[in-house]
């Protein structure tokens, strides 16, 4: 015990104690402190838990299904709270709000997943739709298909996001290829890619910020 102490001393006793209470209502029972100081060892912080997926939570040792499922819609939660964030003002006023939600929306995938987040002239978001999932180390992305969707809302801009759980210093030469391929089919349309957001575990890499758009 003396050792489990040591381990988690960096942790908030107040992020033991509220993820102690999500995974409670789940499965009510003793053990509830051990078992959230084994996922804050394990995924590193609540928001690393929060960003797991149901598969890989069950994992460890005393999490049960039904514990997984109140992790996995606290999530949901914060998505909401997040989205409401980007929601008050145009996109590009409130960027850091729209890269938080970008995290939280593909938090948990264990696949790769393309979104688009589909803006009106006054950059405001109208939707944000999740148009292809892949495997866990590529995904497809037709640009029709990207530009079809965006027609039919009535986009004026994109923001294109995409999650890459193997992690990389910077776009790869695929990621810039595809935005050049949809901004060349959106252009007759005077639809606007306005970034390509790349969501990894512990970072974002946004195209704005490369000078790659």
């Amino acid at each position: 015990m003396d050792r489990v102490y040591s381990t988690i001393e960096h942790l908030r006793l107040d992020d033991v104690a509220l993820l102690a209470k999500i995974i409670g209502k789940g499965s009510p029972g003793p053990g509830q402190f051990q078992i959230a100081r084994r996922l804050l060892r394990q995924f590193e912080s609540i928001g690393g838990v929060l960003r797991t997926n149901h598969e890989d939570l069950v994992r460890i040792r005393g999490v049960s299904a039904r514990s997984a499922d109140e992790i996995v819609f606290q999530r949901s939660l914060v998505s909401a709270v997040a989205r409401s964030d980007i929601n008050r003002k145009p996109v590009l006023d409130n960027f850091e709000a729209v890269l938080r939600y970008c995290r939280v929306a593909l938090s948990g995938a264990g696949k790769e997943v393309f979104r688009v987040l589909f803006l009106d002239n006054a950059m405001h978001l109208i939707a944000d739709k999740c148009l292809q999932t892949g495997t866990v180390d590529h995904v497809t992305v037709y640009p029709r298909e990207v530009v079809a969707a965006a027609i039919r809302l009535s986009a004026s801009a994109l923001i294109l996001v995409r999650n890459n759980p193997s992690g990389g210093h910077r776009p790869s030469t695929s990621d810039i290829d595809l935005t050049r391929r949809i901004e060349t089919a959106a252009r007759p349309f005077a639809i606007k890619i306005t970034d390509h957001v790349i969501v990894e575990r512990n970072r974002n890499l946004s195209f704005r910020e490369y000078g790659l758009i």
